[in-house]
């Protein structure tokens, strides 16, 4: 229901205040993570193989890492966390609404995939997978082909046609 830029959190490791880009805040409370990178023009994935597979940019491992490093400190923060950040939030969020911290998921939006090859397109869905559940990785490229996709689903009329008969009688 909303997203706050440059929230702080608790990085209780090293004793400090972090700055998380973006907090998503969904309509029961809970959180999750977008960490944005400069598109810069730069792939994700080296243009050289190593032991005949692509692998990602030092850049793409960054963010990651970084992601889920916050990931681990929402998640060791807990209630103090949950009240710090209701606390800090409220005033843009409906009255009595409370933050929770649930197994809360990361977002890198980082790079281009355009210019990628065939190989290093399949060996992005590889990373892409096995972080899965933990860090999503977005493209800009994926991006503008999901606007691009919404705007045509859009133009085309309505998404859903009437429900079938056996439906509507439930």
């Amino acid at each position: 229901i909303k997203a706050f830029t440059e929230v702080r959190l608790w990085d209780a490791d090293a004793s400090t205040w972090r700055g998380i880009d973006i907090l998503l805040v969904d309509a029961c409370g809970n959180v999750d993570v977008i960490e944005i990178k400069k598109p810069l023009g730069k792939p994700i994935m080296l243009p050289v193989r190593y032991r005949d597979h692509h692998l990602p940019m030092r850049d793409l491992v960054g963010a990651i890492g970084q992601v889920t490093h916050y990931l681990r400190h929402l998640n060791r923060w807990g209630l103090a966390g949950e009240d710090y950040l209701t606390q800090l939030l409220s005033i843009d969020l409906p009255p009595s609404f409370r933050i929770r911290i649930i197994n809360p998921l990361g977002i890198v939006i980082m790079g281009r995939s355009n210019t990628l090859s065939e190989a290093q397109g399949r060996e992005v869905e590889v990373v892409r997978r096995d972080s899965k559940g933990i860090v999503d990785i977005i493209t800009y490229d994926d991006l503008l082909a999901r606007l691009q996709a919404v705007l045509d689903q859009l133009r085309s009329g309505p998404a859903l046609s009437a429900a079938p008969a056996t439906l509507q009688a439930e």
